[in-house]
C-alpha cells in the first residue's frame, strides 16, 4: 500500500481546492482531510478525501458538477506522483464531529 508524503497531501488539497474554487468561489469555504491510499475491491488504490463544506449552503452544491472533480484533478495529481484515484465525500462541517454521522454514536 502506498504512503503519501506531506507535500503530496498538501498538493492534493491545493489542487482540489483550486478546482472547487473555480466553480464555487465566494459561495463556500472548504477544508480537506486527505488519507493515504487504500485498496479498492478492483485491486487498485484510491485516496479517500473528505471535503468539509464550511460557511456555505451545502444544498446548492451541484452533484453533477461534483462528480467530475476527480476526472478534472487527476492530471495534476499525476504531476505530484500520485497515481491512485481520488474518492470524495462532501460533509457539512457542522456534521463532521457528530458521532452519529457514520452511525457509530449512541442514539
Amino acid at each position: 500500500m502506498t504512503t503519501l508524503e506531506q507535500y503530496q497531501i498538501d498538493g492534493i488539497a491545493e489542487i482540489v481546492k483550486a478546482d472547487l474554487d473555480q466553480r464555487f468561489a465566494g459561495e463556500f469555504e472548504f477544508k480537506f482531510i486527505v488519507s493515504d491510499p487504500v485498496p479498492s475491491v478492483y485491486g487498485d488504490e484510491y485516496i479517500p478525501i473528505i471535503v468539509l463544506v464550511v460557511n456555505g449552503n451545502g444544498e446548492i452544491l451541484d452533484p453533477n458538477w461534483l462528480n467530475g472533480v476527480g476526472r478534472r484533478v487527476r492530471p495534476n495529481l499525476h504531476k505530484l506522483g500520485v497515481s491512485a484515484s481520488p474518492s470524495f465525500r462532501y460533509v457539512d462541517e457542522s456534521e463532521w464531529f457528530d458521532p452519529n454521522y457514520f452511525g457509530d454514536g449512541e442514539e
